[in-house]
């Protein structure tokens, strides 16, 4: 049989609920052979190097000291709550049990829950400060080939489990149990919200949220799980006030194959101290009114979970906070992170700014005086705004938009007038569109020879209306 790599658990000593008392040594004992260990080390060779190291005088720092130092080695010691994901596993038991599932850990847990195991097993002193903070224990399935059994200290207040592989849809089969030892001290459960699910009625749901609790009986909150990806930005923004809980969940790889480097970030509504949060819109397709007033008669209140999972999820959490407390662009649930095309139009236009390519057959402006109007415009017309001190300027550097001579100052009211006859009195567009043209190219060359260097590519610019 081929050794399993999962022998973290291995090593964690089961937690029962009945809790027996195990031996400790006394303090000084456990300190003197850890310093004795440690002095062994260092004598084996002069060019060794441990990095063990022992500090026999822990004990001896005022209480509040050492409580701080187990909570920098812990996070979870001052956690106000905790994701914790699990799974259901068919048994595998010789002969495997019929319609029998078992509740196992994932590896996220695995790596979630390693500094909390450790504290409660180095010392007396911080497994009482860990059972604490969580006071109950959860058995599961420590190895996948169902054979570990261990128990998992959580706090079945706080703590939300997420249930994976498990059916999403009202039509899938849940036709199996779980041991009652298994699930009766789980209060909170999350599970996830399938898209199949927003054209479901009030009464498939409702049949629907049953199997649930006909698996977890004691359950008093269910939260249904979304990604994030599926909510606008303007809807989810409460996911990172203070009136939500926001929790890091990061794992490593192990080995090829086994975990993989990631950090996922779950945040759901703090309703114990703010019990009037209200649900956002995007999720009344799967809590429907009926059915959240249904489910609280019940005894089961509905709350939603988002998570932040893979690199640009946590890029938009990461955008979402650090922009939480100033203005943000209001999206549409179509479009939920950007602009749409027609707003960035109107917004270019209302700045007199054209970035289309530059044709000078197709090139449009206004009267200095307000423009022309529309029945008195000729078709094809192209003419070219003299005013460039008081138009706003695209492509080019504001120098660069303003540049000209002396002589092409005097000389531009006298050019300007002159195309603006040919273009309103003459009714032919041959030979007057060839003259309307030659006085952009006469502008070029001037400007291009009076200057001290060339005008940089693209500093002629198509300008809006003045």
């Amino acid at each position: 049989m081929v050794k399993r790599r999962d022998s973290w658990l291995q090593e964690w000593q089961p937690l029962s609920i009945s809790r027996r008392p195990r031996a400790v040594p006394p303090v000084t004992d456990f300190c003197d052979l850890e310093a004795q260990e440690s002095s062994e080390c260092e004598t084996d060779s002069d060019d060794s190097y441990s990095t063990e190291t022992s500090f026999p005088r822990f004990m001896q720092l005022p209480l509040e000291l050492r409580i701080r130092v187990w909570e920098i080695f812990c996070p979870d010691l001052k956690a106000k709550a905790r994701f914790l994901r699990c799974t259901i596993l068919p048994a595998w038991e010789n002969p495997p049990a019929r319609d029998v599932r078992h509740l196992h850990v994932t590896y996220q847990v695995e790596d979630q829950t390693r500094p909390l195991r450790s504290v409660m097993a180095v010392h007396r002193e911080s497994r009482r400060l860990a059972e604490a903070v969580y006071p109950h224990t959860l058995p599961v399935k420590a190895d996948y080939d169902g054979k570990q059994g261990a128990s998992l200290a959580f706090n079945q207040l706080s703590d939300v489990i997420f249930i994976e592989c498990l059916p999403t849809s009202s039509n899938a089969s849940m036709d199996f149990t779980i041991p009652a030892y298994e699930t009766t001290s789980i209060l909170n459960i999350a599970i996830q919200c399938s898209q199949e699910v927003k054209t479901f009625s009030a009464e498939t749901i409702e049949g629907y949220i049953p199997s649930w609790l006909r698996i977890f009986p004691n359950v008093t909150r269910l939260y249904l799980w979304m990604e994030d990806y599926c909510i606008p930005t303007r809807r989810i923004r409460w996911a990172v006030s203070d009136s939500a809980h926001q929790v890091l969940v990061a794992t490593s790889e192990k080995t090829s194959g086994i975990g993989e480097d990631t950090e996922v970030v779950c945040c759901w509504p703090d309703v114990d101290t703010y019990p009037d949060f209200e649900i956002t819109q995007d999720f009344k397709p799967f809590m429907p009114e009926e059915v959240v007033h249904r489910m609280r008669k019940r005894g089961v209140e509905m709350i939603p979970l988002v998570s932040f999972e893979f690199q640009e999820s946590v890029d938009r959490y990461r955008y979402l906070l650090a922009t939480k407390d100033g203005p943000y662009i209001d999206d549409s649930d179509e479009n939920s992170d950007r602009l749409s095309d027609d707003s960035i139009d109107d917004e270019y236009e209302s700045e007199g700014i054209d970035d289309d390519p530059l044709d000078e057959s197709d090139i449009e402006d206004g009267d200095e005086e307000g423009g022309l109007d529309d029945t008195n415009s000729i078709e094809g017309e192209v003419y070219e705004e003299g005013n460039w001190d008081n138009s706003p300027q695209a492509d080019s550097e504001p120098s660069e938009a303003r540049f000209s001579s002396p002589e092409l100052d005097e000389q531009e009211p006298q050019r300007r007038t002159q195309k603006r006859r040919i273009v309103i009195d003459s009714d032919d567009s041959g030979d007057d569109e060839a003259r309307v043209k030659r006085p952009r190219q006469a502008r070029r060359v001037v400007a291009d020879s009076d200057s001290d260097e060339p005008l940089p590519t693209g500093s002629l610019c198509r300008l809006g209306p003045a």
